[in-house]
């Protein structure tokens, strides 16, 4: 952490008080660390909380348990789905690291989307506009979900490897999902439920790896667990 006299050394060496405040605002743009202590990461809390949620439903999608027990997705949804990610994007944010704190808080009101949902909304749209008229709506909901995971997907490309897969297998979950409810029901709709149970197992897998790879990097202070960054991250 630079301290207060390396500051004003920084600033007389500049040459009087407009070098002085050049590196008053070069230390500001530096942030955390320099006037304020460095805050962790809040991706292990994130990743954890997403897929641990994401894992639920793909679940209750390929029937692992009953259709009427799927009501629990919806405090799962509420508390490590939208509490642990908008807390984990608080602490990213503050961090300074921009693509985190932004999927963080995304998907963490995505959560408390579906938590609400299941428990208030869904079943009044679905007396409203009637069964086939909610599962549309919630499918081109989920479409357009599918493209903001696409864009977020090519960001995650700069950072490593197993992210930018978690976003692309989460792409294709929202993709399938989408179609399942926009479909008819019947064998269609079933089966593209079934696909997207499936690799949202495989994405909840992916994050929670991610998860713990970084804690158990940090705390052993080497690369435990690989993340096989791209060459680009270094760039980025």
């Amino acid at each position: 952490m630079a301290t207060t006299s390396e500051i004003s050394g920084a600033g007389h060496e500049a040459g009087g008080g407009t070098g002085t405040d050049r590196a008053l605002l070069a230390a500001l743009r530096r942030g955390a660390g320099v006037f304020f202590p460095l805050t962790p990461s809040g991706q292990p809390v994130a990743l954890a909380g997403f897929g641990v949620s994401l894992g639920l439903v793909s679940l209750a999608n390929i029937g692992a348990f009953s259709a009427n027990a799927g009501l629990i997705i919806a405090p799962a949804a509420f508390s490590f789905g939208f509490v642990g990610l908008i807390l984990a994007g608080m602490w990213d944010y503050r961090a300074g690291d921009m693509f985190s704190a932004t999927w963080d808080v995304a998907y963490g009101c995505f959560w408390l989307f579906l938590g609400l949902w299941l428990t208030v909304f869904g079943p009044k749209v679905a007396e409203a506009a009637g069964a086939a008229g909610a599962a549309h709506a919630l499918g081109a909901y989920l479409l357009i979900w599918a493209l903001f995971t696409l864009y977020m997907t090519f960001g995650a490309y700069y950072i490593a490897r197993p992210p930018f897969l978690a976003f692309l297998l989460l792409f294709v979950v929202f993709v399938l999902s989408g179609l399942a409810n926009i479909s008819a029901p019947g064998s269609d709709s079933d089966t593209f439920r079934h696909l997207a149970g499936v690799v949202g197992l495989v994405d909840a897998a992916v994050a929670l790896y991610v998860g713990f790879a970084l804690v158990l990097n940090e705390m052993s202070r080497r690369n435990v667990l690989p993340l096989w960054p791209y060459p680009h991250a270094d760039e980025a």
